[in-house]
């Protein structure tokens, strides 16, 4: 029996799919729809996730009902990078424009970055700990970059006083 949802598809163009779902029952996946394999590299560590899915559905079945207009220009979002709260439009409200803790946190920090500034934060402190970085270290960063600004300017932080010179 097929059990039928509405989902919106992005690919190849936005549009609503009328697509199978998992057999919530199913004794084998428990209403997952299928198994993860973790698997790793030639040095054992973690390189991603194969996924199988359970023969309770059938993951292609799906039925394009309508495609979705785009936004017009003027209603999509854009990050400029500023605060639009803050004073003067800087980018962040907080003393000489620099949320980084060279201090051990007793609170988490308060305020907003936007994540393309988030991210040149991180790359700043790890360039000014003299860290050098691969492509996949590059790609958490950029990770990392997208996370809440509490999260964030704590990691910047620890990464700025470990790259300092012990006294």
């Amino acid at each position: 029996m097929i059990r039928l949802r509405i989902q919106v598809a992005h690919w190849p163009h936005r549009a609503l799919v009328l697509t199978d779902t998992p057999r919530p029952d199913c004794r084998d996946c428990d209403g997952e729809g299928g198994f993860e394999h973790p698997y790793g590299d030639h040095n054992g560590e973690y390189a991603g996730t194969d996924w199988e899915p359970c023969g309770c559905w059938n993951e292609n079945r799906r039925w394009p009902l309508m495609p979705l207009p785009r936004r017009p220009r003027c209603l999509r979002r854009r990050d400029t990078g500023r605060d639009p709260w803050g004073p003067d439009g800087s980018p962040m409200p907080y003393r000489d424009n620099d949320p980084i803790s060279d201090g051990p946190l007793g609170n988490a920090p308060f305020g907003y970055s936007p994540e393309s500034l988030q991210r040149e934060a991180l790359y700043a402190e790890l360039d000014n700990a003299g860290v050098d970085l691969g492509a996949y270290d590059r790609r958490i960063v950029d990770w990392i970059a997208g996370w809440d600004f509490p999260t964030v300017a704590t990691i910047a932080s620890l990464i700025r006083r470990a790259g300092r010179a012990p006294q």
